[in-house]
């Protein structure tokens, strides 16, 4: 952690570390300074998880305590418009999700907003046009081999098989419609 206190696999083990022998502030200190450093939403699931807020608007006033030393970045925006959205305050949502847009045009965020339209209006002819919009977006983020491009859930310290340290989160260069399209144009 010290070397790179930013590392989110790191950051996450030592937090649960904290929390397992019931050091809930230091767990959060670990989590709040890695999303200083390189914002991550496994942070945002750990930080949920150690704060233990029932109630929706705890969890967005919860939230916010970490976003808070970082929060100009998409990670951010996208965590509070999954929080608002699972409360069902739609404007805030949407708000947070085309804040989240302006950083990071991915199919993620495209999903999200299609989510906030459904929940909101119902509109199926805006629903779809988010999801259409998502189809032709840049896949988010992820965990993948970077000697395989095999996706991954979490990060791991192998790979399937057996290389050492070779899990990045990264786009896969394989779902990105702009490769797709330069490679079909070498090959036409």
């Amino acid at each position: 952690m010290k070397k790179n206190p930013g590392w989110t696999p790191a950051a996450l083990r030592v937090a649960d570390i904290w929390n397992r022998k019931a050091y809930r502030r230091r767990a959060q200190k670990a989590l709040q300074n890695a999303w200083e450093i390189t914002p991550h939403p496994e942070l945002v699931r750990a930080w949920l998880g150690i704060s233990g807020t029932d109630r929706s608007g705890d969890t967005a006033s919860m939230l916010e305590k970490l976003i808070g030393v970082n929060s100009d970045n998409a990670e951010s925006a996208v965590a509070m418009a999954e929080i608002y959205r699972q409360s069902r305050l739609w404007g805030v949502a949407r708000q947070q999700a085309l804040k989240a847009l302006e950083y990071r045009a991915d199919r993620a965020v495209y999903r999200l907003l299609a989510d906030i339209e459904q929940g909101d209006s119902g509109n199926a002819e805006k629903v779809r046009g988010w999801l259409e919009k998502a189809s032709e977006a840049a896949a988010e983020p992820q965990w993948i081999c970077s000697v395989t491009q095999e996706r991954y859930e979490t990060w791991q310290v192998l790979n399937r098989r057996n290389n050492f340290d070779t899990i990045e989160w990264t786009v896969s260069p394989q779902q990105n419609p702009a490769v797709l399209e330069s490679k079909n144009l070498i090959t036409a």
